[in-house]
């Protein structure tokens, strides 16, 4: 339980992140059409995505077995040919909000 729920949150803050970088750059590189762009709603709706795409796909990954605990030291174990699904794990949850976060940072830096 406390492997599964250290995922959900990591890839929760990631995505959220990613997000929130998301919302900064389109804030700084179009101030006056900022409130066409976003609203209360889009942003609950985001809210909700984000949730969504963290839990199912932590989900899948405990359902199907792609990670499961070592019954001798409980530590996380890899299903040999899965591997591919920790390596989607790593770039989306976690690449890429600190990427996206260079990307914004370069650009306000410039402006």
């Amino acid at each position: 339980v406390v492997h599964f729920f250290n995922w959900v949150g990591l890839a929760i803050s990631g995505l959220s992140l990613t997000m929130l970088n998301v919302d900064k750059l389109i804030y700084f590189r179009w101030p006056l059409s900022y409130d066409r762009f976003m609203s209360k709603k889009k942003a609950i709706m985001l809210c909700v995505l984000i949730w969504s795409i963290s839990l199912g796909f932590i989900s899948y990954c405990w359902i199907d077995q792609v990670v499961y605990i070592h019954s001798n030291d409980c530590s996380l174990q890899m299903t040999h040919g899965k591997k591919f699904f920790y390596e989607i794990f790593i770039v989306l949850f976690c690449v890429m909000p600190v990427t996206s976060s260079l990307i914004v940072s370069i650009y306000l830096f410039k402006v």
